[in-house]
């Protein structure tokens, strides 16, 4: 076995079977992502987390090797809850939204909105991930994609706004661009992005002309 394939398989959860079992990890990952509110990964403890989730050190470990495989499960965690939230938003969405224009405007809310919202978890996720590129798996990364799709999909049901030789890739791209762009500004704050005066308001607007610049309109 390489180093590399052992420390993926420490970063492995046992996952619970047993409802009370499943709360009590719901318990975990809830505070450490309320911990990361105040301070950093490296600075959170296990013991930290047990007396913040009201558990115990033995309920840690029978369900996480270590603290360093809390992660990618948040990771996860964050995807699916981020998907979950846009597919039910554009099943509620609004009725004046229509064409390319105001449907962008309406997902660059949306974006900005959980940026700032887990802009901790983000920055926890985002730092370990550089330095451990190991832990975030294929499948964490095709979760990803999938949690986006649904949006992406209602972009190209615009399709014939887009002017872009390759509609579907500038959709996925401009999302990767306007991501990135988020957590720069939002979840890292670095000095450069800094030097970028923008409000919340003012990113939602800026990131909407960007993306349908690209796509050609």
């Amino acid at each position: 076995m390489t180093k590399s394939q052992s420390k993926k398989r420490d970063l492995t959860i046992r996952t619970p079977l047993q409802l009370r079992s499943q709360k009590t990890l719901e318990r975990i990952l809830a505070a450490v992502e309320k911990l990361l509110e105040s301070r950093s990964f490296e600075e959170i403890t296990i013991a930290d987390v047990v007396r913040k989730a009201r558990s115990s050190i033995g309920a840690f470990y029978a369900r996480f090797p270590n603290k360093e495989a809390l992660l990618p499960v948040l990771y996860d965690r964050c995807t699916e809850e981020l998907g979950a939230k846009l597919f039910s938003r554009l099943q509620k969405r609004p009725r004046k939204v229509n064409g390319l224009a105001e449907t962008l405007a309406w997902g660059m809310d949306i974006m900005v909105d959980e940026f700032r919202e887990h802009r901790f978890l983000f920055r926890a996720i985002g730092l370990y991930s550089r330095l451990h590129p190991e832990a975030i798996s294929d499948e964490h990364l095709t979760n990803q994609v999938g949690a986006r799709q649904p949006f992406v999909d209602f972009l190209l049901s615009h399709v014939d706004e887009i002017k872009h030789p390759d509609p579907e890739y500038a959709v996925r791209f401009g999302f990767f661009v306007t991501g990135a762009t988020c957590r720069e500004k939002i979840v890292f704050g670095s000095p450069h992005a800094a030097a970028t005066q923008a409000t919340d308001q003012q990113l939602k607007q800026e990131l909407t002309r960007v993306f349908l610049g690209y796509l050609g309109c």
